[in-house]
């Protein structure tokens, strides 16, 4: 496998250090897919994130952005802001999954798919377009990417004015977090770094990921590490019929406490597909006829 060309990853790493040596404040929050349907990128963006790598004496050059993060926090200053925290304190994973009663009040699940490409910084710069967060849209020698930057200068605002690239991020985190749309609520969202706003976000997002996964037998959650077991799930749950599918869920009242959309991302999720080979997952997306 080549060596990756863009670092953005070492970027976020970089700040995460900074943020530690300085004892201040900062968060990482990441929203992408459950799954894809190649099952190459699902084994990237997770190696990346959460997933270390088990490549023989490369194993140190394969560790997830999670477990470097892990590793700087072992050397936060002792009686420091960091001192005694893990890496889920910074880097927060997710995805987006919704649940519904439909008019004969049978309960559903089903994710949305995260396709857009959006990054906010400190609620002053937004990056928003088509590329993705690999070597393919970032080289640029490959795909031809489009993209628009949207700046705040906070220094312009008001003290109580609202600049167009925080209103962007309010209006994504009330969704998220299942609060009101109309901004009543804005108070408990406002600064990202601070604690209360991380303690909201994974709290909505570990509560939503729990009764998802205990109801529904098929979804995303760390008892399915193989990628075949969790395609093997779904299918069983698609062809049930709509009586069934009711019957089948574990005590569905507890899915009138789902918030938003907001479900975090289970850190051993398909984790076993990591021992496969690249040329294996290679493989799994071309078709036979490709070989003849």
């Amino acid at each position: 496998v080549p060596e990756a060309k863009n670092r953005i990853a070492e970027a976020i790493l970089e700040r995460v250090r900074h943020a530690i040596e300085k004892s201040k404040p900062f968060r990482v929050y990441v929203v992408i897919p459950a799954t894809v349907y190649m099952t190459v990128v699902n084994y990237f963006t997770r190696r990346t994130l959460l997933q270390d790598g088990r490549r023989g004496w490369k194993r140190w050059r394969e560790r997830s952005l999670m477990s470097r993060i892990h590793i700087l926090l072992k050397n936060a200053a002792p009686g420091s802001y960091w001192e005694g925290k893990d890496a889920e304190s910074i880097l927060s994973v997710c995805f987006l999954s919704s649940v519904g009663k439909s008019d004969s009040g049978r309960w559903d699940v089903g994710e949305i798919f995260v396709h857009s490409k959006v990054l906010v910084v400190d609620d002053k710069v937004a990056v928003i377009g088509s590329a993705n967060v690999n070597d393919r849209s970032f080289v640029g020698s490959s795909d031809s990417e489009l993209g628009a930057i949207l700046t705040d200068d906070v220094s312009t605002l008001e003290s109580d004015e609202v600049g167009c690239v925080k209103d962007f991020r309010l209006r994504l985190w009330r969704q998220y977090l299942g609060l009101s749309l109309d901004g009543l609520h804005d108070d408990m969202i406002t600064d990202p770094s601070s604690e209360d706003v991380h303690k909201l976000w994974s709290s909505t997002s570990s509560t939503n990921q729990s009764i998802l996964s205990s109801v529904f037998s098929h979804f995303p959650s760390n008892a399915i590490t193989c990628y075949s077991d969790y395609v093997r799930l779904q299918k069983a749950y698609k062809s049930k019929s709509p009586e069934e599918r009711a019957a089948s869920l574990n005590d569905p009242s507890r899915l009138a406490q789902v918030r938003g959309f907001l479900t975090k991302y289970p850190p051993k999720f398909l984790g076993d597909d990591k021992k496969r080979t690249f040329a294996h997952m290679i493989l799994e997306e071309i078709p036979m006829h490709a070989f003849l």
